[in-house]
């Protein structure tokens, strides 16, 4: 079984979220085919001062892109620079690790949280989605201005990063092809436990809120892809 629907109910409260109980409402059968399209990652070059450019102007894009949904976009990692706590920090950046924008070519960049002491994101990975009618083409390339220490540990942990979802709808054979990738990959150790999410703050302050209904897809070892 790889493809698991649940249905869950959030209510939304400034106080609490509660969920009803997961629902299994069908399982999806996939094509028995090795075909798993194309998938590869490799190492970049980007000048620090290309990267923070790329994370302000791609911030900046999305702010406006929330406003025109009539809604306002928090932040990330403001004013991260100034701490002078760790814990302070260590307690964002556990809340945020992450921040991703998908621009306009169908690339994705996912930065990662500052180091300590820093103002602006070290470390970023650019999944380019090149996935066509013929299917799966995904390129990733990851990008990292710390100390060459550093940078080598970050390459080395990306070298085994799992295939990431394509950018198109469940019909599209690029989305066959990942499902037959995921039931032929490696076992990659995952952590086992992760913190509760927290509702973002801004959506409550917006009002946001609703049913919301999660799909889960998992591999042979357990791991939720």
């Amino acid at each position: 079984m790889f493809n698991m629907i649940l249905l869950v109910a959030l209510a939304v409260s400034p106080k609490a979220s509660t969920f009803a109980t997961p629902v299994v409402l069908y399982d999806t059968v996939v094509e028995k085919t090795t075909d798993i399209g194309l998938y590869s990652v490799k190492n970049g070059q980007m000048s620090p001062e290309t990267m923070k450019a790329n994370f302000k102007n791609q911030l900046m894009r999305q702010n406006a892109e929330y406003q025109n949904t009539g809604g306002s976009l928090s932040v990330p990692w403001k004013n991260i620079g100034e701490l002078k706590d760790n814990r302070t920090w260590l307690a964002l950046t556990r809340i945020t690790p992450e921040w991703r924008y998908t621009d306009s070519e169908n690339t994705t960049w996912v930065y990662q949280a500052p180091d300590f002491g820093n103002n602006w994101p070290t470390k970023v990975l650019q999944i380019a989605d090149k996935s066509t009618a013929i299917g799966y083409n995904v390129e990733v390339t990851s990008h990292c201005s710390e100390t060459e220490a550093e940078c080598t540990a970050y390459f080395a942990t990306q070298k085994s990063m799992l295939a990431p979802r394509p950018n198109g709808l469940q019909s599209e054979p690029a989305y066959k092809q990942w499902l037959n990738r995921i039931k032929q990959e490696a076992c990659v150790v995952l952590p086992a436990n992760t913190f509760s999410p927290r509702y973002p703050p801004q959506a409550l302050r917006d009002g946001i809120g609703g049913t919301v209904r999660v799909g889960f897809i998992y591999n042979a070892c357990g791991n939720v892809r």
